[in-house]
């Protein structure tokens, strides 16, 4: 498979050896595009830029790549110095780093040394945008998850108040005897449902269960479901009678 060559942004200064150093890129098999002052950078394209540094133009170097690195923004592009050796270099190569760039040579450069560093900054680009793409998919999972918990919550709260209005207001009196319930509402969904009914002059029906444990939305409708599906009574055409507990959930 044919890999596409590197595309490179090359930056200029006065008394730099540009000319040189283009030849050089090309000879490595990069295409080159000049970056003149004002041109913002093509980021997306860019895998890298070479700032080609004169020996009295670092002040201005300097500031054209805190200028490209500004316009970079968020798109993390090598940029790459190639400085006059000499004595003065080290001081140069200081001034690059401290305006924004990841490497410093030396010009004349080896062309493998030149080649090799730019192949290590295409592939600091490609791990980067690899992590760029994941840390937004990471963010999308936690959107989804975010709007799901609150969904959750509201279904919740929606099922305890509906729980709430379900419970019996008042409890019937039969005789003598009285009704009575210590409740205890949790706060979230599910928790315990409770009634107590008549069902003739001789019979009373209590009613308890725990719809869910900690529970869901789903688990609190259920156990109204099933209060409702539960009948005490069995009314025909011949009258009434009281269906026995076990015999409540046939049917």
């Amino acid at each position: 498979m044919t890999t596409a060559p590197l595309h490179v942004l090359l930056v200029t200064s006065p008394d730099a050896s540009a000319d040189a150093l283009r030849d050089a890129l090309l000879a490595t098999g990069c295409t080159v595009a000049d970056l003149p002052p004002g041109t913002p950078p093509d980021a997306a394209a860019a895998h890298a830029v070479v700032v080609s540094v004169g020996a009295g133009a670092v002040p201005a170097a300097a500031a054209r790549t805190r200028t490209v690195r500004a316009a970079l923004g968020e798109h993390l592009v090598p940029i790459l110095w190639v400085v006059p050796a000499g004595d003065a270099a080290a001081e140069a190569g200081t001034a690059g780093m401290d305006a924004g760039a990841d490497a410093c040579l030396t010009w004349p450069v080896a062309p493998a040394l030149l080649a090799a560093q730019l192949r290590a900054a295409a592939r600091v680009r490609t791990r980067v945008g690899q992590l760029a793409t994941r840390a937004t998919a990471a963010r999308g999972i936690n959107e989804q998850l975010q709007k799901a918990f609150r969904q959750a919550e509201a279904d919740a709260k929606l099922v305890k108040q509906v729980q709430q209005l379900a419970l019996p207001k008042r409890l019937p009196a039969v005789g003598a005897a009285r009704f009575g319930v210590s409740h205890h509402a949790r706060a979230g969904a599910g928790g315990a449902l409770y009634d107590v009914t008549r069902l003739d002059p001789d019979h009373v029906a209590f009613w308890l269960a725990d719809a869910g444990g900690a529970g869901t939305a789903g688990n609190g409708l259920v156990g109204l479901c099933a209060r409702l599906a539960i009948e005490g009574r069995d009314v025909d055409d011949a009258g009434a009678r009281v269906v026995p507990p076990p015999k409540c959930w046939a049917g």
